[in-house]
């Protein structure tokens, strides 16, 4: 027989995980066969509301290291939490996470047996049984006193005890936080309320956005409480309502290249133009993305497509142009220029453009699929605007030439040049056609037309004046360079999507890791099935972007046979070893196994 086993832990988005994996192959499996044997199913029957999970995260304002448990800052944290439960707006249930796993039970209020993780609550009910966030009085000194030693006692005498979701210490905490799981039992309109409810906690702490600023910068402070708090729905929402200042600095970028190209070439036709194709290369790109290669996966990596197809894109152009503008000075023929500049010109873009999108091809080869779908974009969108410059580009800059240029600067003074040099042809070289160097530099100035003047007057005398120092510098960079490869790493912490000060970021990376305990659930499930075999991917499902169109397939062993005997051995030995086994390491926190028996 076969075993696959596997952590079911949050993911995130399940595409950014690698398909062929064995961990992720041994999820899939699980899932497939639940499916298959209808557990989900009567799972979902049994969770027929809709659950959300809202922390709140509170440490001192000021950072200092006392215990954070004083009368003062509990009804500090009552009266932060006093907004989602002493109002009836909301209309949600609160419910017990111990038994997220087992029989879901939902209560009304705090006053129902079994709601243990407000850290409020806890105080509060401490001296009144019947407490229910109405009334965030002043609590006694002993009060807050008693219910500190019993949670610091409890600590002291067993490394597994509740109270290590509060605390970062087992004598003082500095630290502390609440997790409440609310119920509702419509989805969209759950959201609504948090959403509602995050609007009234902006409020209260009169933070506000601006532009470029998101309203999550913005500390939420409260006496000596600094307060943050995290749910995966405002999580998500915190990401779409940044989307439109990205795009605000996406617009920059494109003003950026759109402006200094127009101070290069000294022509508002050009600019327009050329920034225009630059542009227009990625819907095209996108055309063929969906429409021709049936690639509907599109996420928000592949925005960054435009800073770099921006780069690129003007790079080309300035190129083409550059060498459009030599070809003054050798020939008269506008065709004759043309094909002089295009031979010059396109090889160079050639070599930079190929480069690159093999590249991102090999990206387009990893089984990530984000990562493989921006890779294939990526590439798309340099293909066609390597087509672009080759084509659209040379075409416009003759319409700019005799639409706009005067043909008093059209030559800059072909005399100033030895006739035979305008008759050489567009492979020849300058070398050997001046008369003497300083007409060869005089005829290079008139090339360029001052475009690189600040590289001859400044950089140029610098690198030669300075060639030991740059030497040096490079030899330092190169050494940190190799320092810095050596101390590479797996990741140790979560990733880090919004600033430092975010409140997300915060939450994320100090009010949950420096606990003594992690999350609310403590234990991870670990589903065993015997009998699988293995997983048949449905790849091309991958790149449809919607993970319900994956037609995923379980494949069982067929020598498994439950009723023989060897395997029923087999199957109560591995039980045996899941509940005697556990962990004596001090990264384990009081390891135990749970079992249920009847799953």
């Amino acid at each position: 027989f076969t075993v696959s086993a596997a952590y079911e832990f949050l993911q995130g988005d399940a595409d950014f995980a690698d398909p062929n994996q064995p961990a992720t192959l041994a999820f899939d499996a699980v899932e497939l066969s639940r499916e298959l044997f209808d557990i989900a199913a009567e799972e979902s029957e049994e969770e027929s509301n809709h659950f959300e999970g809202v922390s709140f995260g509170y440490e001192w304002k000021d950072g200092r290291s006392e215990n954070i448990f004083t009368p003062k800052n509990l009804q500090t944290i009552c009266t932060i939490e006093q907004i989602m439960f002493a109002q009836s707006a909301y209309g949600f249930d609160l419910c017990d996470p111990r038994n997220i796993n087992t029989t879901q039970t939902c209560v009304t209020s705090f006053t129902e047996e079994g709601v243990d993780t407000s850290i409020a609550g806890n105080f509060y009910r401490f001296e009144n049984a019947s407490f229910n966030f109405e009334d965030c009085h002043l609590l006694a000194d002993e009060v807050v006193g008693n219910y500190s030693d019993l949670i610091y006692t409890s600590l002291s005498l067993s490394d597994s005890s509740p109270a290590r979701f509060f605390v970062n210490s087992k004598t003082k905490s500095t630290i502390t936080r609440s997790t409440l799981l609310l119920s509702h039992p419509v989805e969209k309109t759950a959201e609504e309320k948090l959403l509602d409810m995050e609007q009234d906690y902006f409020d209260f702490f009169g933070m506000e956005a601006t532009l470029f600023r998101s309203v999550y910068r913005n500390p939420a402070t409260l006496g000596d409480i600094k307060m943050s708090f995290f749910n995966i729905v405002l999580l998500e929402n915190e990401f779409e309502r940044m989307l439109p200042s990205d795009f605000i600095m996406a617009f920059g970028s494109m003003t950026f290249v759109a402006v200094w190209m127009g101070i290069y070439t000294k022509s508002l036709f050009l600019t327009v133009c050329c920034t225009g194709y630059i542009l227009f290369s990625i819907p095209v790109s996108l055309f063929m993305y969906k429409v021709v290669f049936r690639i509907l996966y599109f996420d928000f990596i592949h925005v960054l497509v435009i800073f770099i197809i921006l780069g690129i894109g003007a790079d080309g152009t300035f190129v083409v142009i550059d060498a459009y503008k030599q070809s003054r000075l050798l020939l008269d023929d506008d065709l004759e220029r043309l094909v002089y500049s295009w031979s010059r010109s396109t090889a160079t873009v050639f070599n930079t453009s190929f480069t690159t999108v093999v590249a991102f091809v090999v990206t387009g080869f990893t089984p990530l699929i984000p990562l493989s779908t921006f890779g294939i974009f990526a590439a798309l969108c340099i293909t066609v605007n390597f087509v672009f410059v080759c084509t659209i580009v040379p075409s416009t800059v003759i319409l700019w030439e005799r639409w706009f240029v005067k043909d008093k600067e059209k030559g800059v003074e072909k005399s100033e040049v030895v006739p035979e040099l305008k008759k050489e042809n567009s492979n020849s070289s300058f070398e050997g056609h001046f008369k003497s160097k300083d007409e060869a530099k005089h005829t290079l100035d008139a090339l360029v037309e001052g475009n690189n003047r600040v590289f001859e007057h400044y950089y140029v005398p610098a690198i030669l004046k300075c060639k030991q120092v740059f030497v040096l510098l490079g030899l330092v960079i190169g050494i940190l360079g190799v320092y810095g490869v050596t101390k590479v790493s797996q990741l140790t912490k979560p990733e880090q999507w919004f600033p430092e000060d975010h409140t997300q970021s915060i939450f994320i990376e100090k009010l949950i890791l420096e606990f003594l305990s992690g999350e609310e659930g403590e234990y991870a499930e670990v589903t065993v099935f015997w009998g699988i075999d293995k997983v048949e991917r449905d790849y091309p499902a991958r790149y449809s972007g919607d993970t319900e169109t994956y037609d995923d397939k379980v494949i069982f062993d067929d020598s498994f046979d439950i009723t023989d005997f060897q395997t029923q051995l087999a199957i109560i030995k591995m039980c045996e070893l899941l509940e005697n086994r556990t962990c004596d390491e001090d990264t384990c926190g009081g390891f135990t196994t749970l079992l249920f028996p009847e799953t």
